[in-house]
């Protein structure tokens, strides 16, 4: 009868290695989990540090050229001017030629200045003359998306974020595409509209879950939706987002999935 080799008898891997290796798949597994949500918070952390800084850009603006970005009424005077009349609403000249705004106080998306119609959108010259005065390194086109007058394209006229597909509009309450009752509670003026995009009109579509929205609001805010300096839209609007559309007791819906459900509004105070 032929005995076996010891060598043969522990050819197979014993419970102690066995053991071994399930530790090792498991903090491996454990270590992937970990840098995904490492990646997830910091992605989420960069909307409220985008939006401070954009706000902070716009507030050193101000007191600069006393006039709001894409409102400035002499910006043409300051940069040049894209082209004449009604054409200086939809030239890009890939430079700092600009189109004045009408001074009014509201960063709006058609302004008629003088008598030849048309000449501006103030939402998009913002953020080009934001980049103009070296106050953001975003370049903007300053002129609508190929969709229409109200086209928001991250990284081409608005920022964009590193949340994917979504950026940031800078334009008053109610401007394009936009009613005063989806808000929570009262309208605002100029505000910083973050959310995903869609053809035709601003970044205002759901881009966050209500988990992280509500983190975002509780980070620089009260961490409601319908109070304080961050908000979103009502639950009639967005219903898996916001409770109610009652400002005072509405809650964020934590009860809702991963998916994206909420926007967020950053009110600028200008």
């Amino acid at each position: 009868m032929k005995v076996p080799s010891r060598h043969t008898a522990s050819a197979g891997f014993t419970l102690v290695e066995m053991s071994i290796v399930i530790v090792i798949i498991g903090l491996l597994i454990g270590g992937i989990l970990m840098g995904q949500n490492l990646f997830h918070a910091a992605h989420i952390r960069s909307v409220y540090t985008d939006a401070q800084s954009y706000i902070t850009a716009i507030g050193y603006f101000h007191d600069k050229y006393e006039s709001l970005p894409g409102d400035m009424y002499n910006a043409e005077s300051v940069w040049g001017t894209a082209a004449a009349g009604a054409a200086c609403d939809i030239t890009n000249n890939s430079d700092k030629t600009t189109c004045s705004g009408n001074g009014n106080g509201r960063i709006e998306w058609g302004v008629v200045v003088g008598a030849a119609g048309t000449e501006t959108n103030e939402m998009f010259r913002a953020w080009q003359q934001l980049n103009n005065a070296d106050m953001i390194a975003f370049k903007a086109t300053g002129i609508a998306g190929g969709a229409g007058t109200y086209d928001a394209v991250p990284g081409s006229n608005v920022p964009s974020s590193r949340i994917t597909g979504a950026g940031f509009t800078l334009v008053d309450a109610v401007g394009p595409g936009l009613n005063p009752a989806w808000f929570i509670g009262p309208t605002y003026n100029n505000a910083l509209y973050f959310g995903a995009t869609t053809p035709t009109t601003v970044t205002q579509s759901p881009a966050l879950s209500a988990a992280d929205a509500e983190s975002i609001d509780k980070k620089i805010d009260d961490g409601k939706p319908g109070t304080g300096s961050v908000v979103t839209y009502t639950n009639s609007y967005y219903p898996s987002c916001a409770s109610s559309d009652t400002a005072g007791t509405a809650t964020y819906v934590l009860s809702s999935s991963t998916s994206r459900v909420c926007n967020m509004i950053f009110i600028t105070g200008f």
